[in-house]
């Protein structure tokens, strides 16, 4: 019997598990004689992971790490009957030459970020169960489709960014990979992508809240504006927390002054509160009934 030697015009090593692609290699023989069978064996203590004969596997589905591929040839194919490791093998075989095959597993983790709302500064991002030799953190547009920055450290600062919706990612890979081309979930060979987690930049203008006369004898005026169209109230407080009032509840248009007469003449002496809500802020302002 005559092992033969294999070759193969497949990748053998850094073949990437978790991508969701298959990694087939494909082992040829030539020169063999007997029965013969492919197999993968592990590199660590010879044990036996897979066998045909054919000479096509996936290592897809063998754990990560790292193997010899090759031909055995036997006189009878019952000598293979129970085999797993290759140092059980008897009686009259030979082996062919042993070929190289690793593989890893690529795994973006789970990211959280230190805030998903922001209007100047950093959102610093953590990622757990990332495996994977490479791996960068990825800030996208809105849809994913374009990498805006990315580095190791998970801090993006949003400060020159305009206000809007964006993606941050965690990228596991091998080998020379264009992070500006990743658009998860979409991704090439040998990329593995995290969750998306959404931050939001918002208008770092702020509200303005205004009341007169202060202290008032009942009457007083309320002005406020808003920089953005978003849904606002306007409400009354006492100093218990005891809402008053409702003033003011819709859409704000952008900019836009509004100017409310409050009546608080059958109202107790005391200190009040008009509290001014928006869909990012809170603004409240004090004034005093005195009769």
């Amino acid at each position: 019997v005559d092992g033969g030697t294999v070759s193969s015009a497949s990748q053998l090593t850094q073949l990437c598990k978790g991508d969701g692609d298959a990694d087939f290699i494909q082992i040829n023989v030539s020169g063999n004689s007997g029965v013969g069978f492919f197999g993968i064996v592990r590199q660590s203590d010879l044990g036996v992971v897979a066998t045909n004969s054919t000479g096509l596997f996936n290592i897809e589905n063998l754990p990560a790490g790292q193997y010899f591929a090759g031909h055995v040839s036997v006189e009878d194919a019952a000598q293979l009957t129970g085999i797993t490791n290759v140092n059980q093998l008897s009686g009259c075989f030979d082996l062919s030459n042993q070929l190289a095959v690793t593989s890893i597993q690529l795994a973006g983790g789970t990211i959280t970020t230190s805030a998903t709302t922001i209007c100047t500064g950093s959102i610093t991002t953590t990622v757990v169960g990332n495996q994977g030799p490479q791996s960068r953190f990825a800030l996208l547009n809105q849809t994913a489709t374009t990498v805006l920055a990315s580095n190791t450290t998970g801090t993006f600062n949003f400060t020159s960014l305009p206000a809007g919706v964006y993606r941050i990612a965690h990228i596991a890979y091998t080998g020379n990979v264009n992070l500006g081309a990743i658009t998860p979930p979409t991704l090439p060979p040998c990329v593995a992508a995290s969750n998306l987690v959404t931050v939001t930049k918002g208008n770092c203008a702020s509200a303005v809240l205004e009341s007169s006369p202060n202290p008032t004898a009942g009457t007083s005026y309320v002005t406020f504006t808003v920089p953005t169209e978003e849904y606002t109230t306007l409400e009354v407080y006492d100093m218990s927390g005891r809402k008053v009032t409702e003033l003011f509840n819709q859409v704000t248009q952008k900019d836009v002054e509004y100017r409310l007469e409050f009546n608080g003449a059958g109202l107790p002496n005391g200190v009040y509160i008009y509290r001014l809500t928006t869909a990012s802020e809170v603004i409240i302002d004090k004034f005093m009934i005195a009769k």
